[in-house]
């Protein structure tokens, strides 16, 4: 008969076995305390095999270590329009976060990996600035950009419709506010190709231009 084991007393790392517990299935349990403070419940197999060395807390602090040495100081950096001031707490944010300063002079927090992806520039000024400049020249630059066509566009092309009066397909196309209308064709592929044809020579040479800005 193989002899019973008895690990009370027995450290394993910062776990000291200090009591044992009913079992559950064929290895038996032990109640162990960590140099820590908190308690710990392992097997004989896992003490033994040196699989379980504290309640949780040594790997703990060797993720805190880690992160320590890759979290470099971004403060006095600039990303942008936003100047790094200091590092900040954030309440709700698990990432570390970076209190800067915009140009124009109101302050945010930001993630460092957020700042140097490029994906934080501004306090959102930027954009801003970007939307009043995309009505230039009384022109709608995201709408010459865009791919979407209205969900009540029967013919899947921008500026392209049918008149079911006259049975035929229409081509027009907005610009600088004025409607240009381009037509009405028996076939829906006339009517597009005379839309591309009239996007080439409108916003073609406009949004070249625009790019440039």
């Amino acid at each position: 008969m193989a002899k019973k084991i008895n690990l009370i007393g027995q450290r394993f790392g910062r776990l000291t076995v200090v009591e044992e517990l009913p079992k559950q299935g064929s290895s038996p349990r032990w109640l162990c305390k960590c140099d820590c403070g908190n308690t710990k419940i392992a097997t004989t197999i896992v003490l033994r095999r040196g699989d379980c060395n504290s309640c949780g807390c040594l790997h703990r602090e060797y993720l805190a270590d880690r992160h320590s040495k890759t979290d470099t100081d971004i403060s006095g950096k600039r990303y942008g329009k936003l100047f790094v001031l200091h590092r900040v707490k954030v309440e709700g944010k698990k990432s570390i976060m970076w209190l800067c300063e915009c140009d124009c002079g109101e302050r945010i927090p930001a993630a460092a990996s957020e700042l140097k992806k490029g994906h934080v520039r501004s306090c959102g000024c930027l954009v801003a600035e970007r939307m009043n400049s995309w009505f230039e020249a009384d022109t709608n630059v995201p709408a010459l950009m865009a791919d979407t066509v209205s969900s009540r566009n029967t013919s899947g092309t921008k500026g392209v419709s049918f008149d079911s009066g006259r049975k035929m397909w229409c081509a027009e196309i907005m610009f600088q506010h004025k409607r240009y209308r381009l037509g009405r064709y028996v076939n829906k592929e006339d009517a597009v190709k005379a839309r591309k044809e009239a996007e080439q020579r409108l916003h073609g040479d406009f949004l070249d231009w625009y790019q440039q800005q």
